[in-house]
């Protein structure tokens, strides 16, 4: 079994503009989860099901007994409000 390291430089663990990145990648993410929990149920739902579960449109459609179009749309609707949201803060 190959086993991988990854050699870690301890100043720039310790630079403060590494620091400063990492900060500002926490928050990035915090903001994206906050912004997640700002949709409705319905676009979490088909949210998780296509990107965590990885589900297609038609599966999900499937299940929640409505057209392949209407999962699509759906999804499309969330990402473009999520990138919305999150461009102000990005820009």
């Amino acid at each position: 079994m190959d086993v991988f390291f990854i050699d870690k430089d301890i100043e720039s663990i310790a630079d403060p503009l590494s620091m400063k990145a990492y900060n500002s990648l926490y928050d990035l993410n915090n903001i994206l989860r906050i912004n997640i929990k700002l949709l409705t149920k319905k676009q979490r739902r088909r949210l998780y099901m296509k990107y965590y579960l990885n589900m297609s449109n038609i599966k999900i459609a499937k299940i929640e007994n409505v057209s392949e179009g209407a999962i699509r749309k759906s999804i499309i609707q969330s990402i473009n409000k999520l990138r919305r949201k999150m461009f102000q803060y990005i820009y």
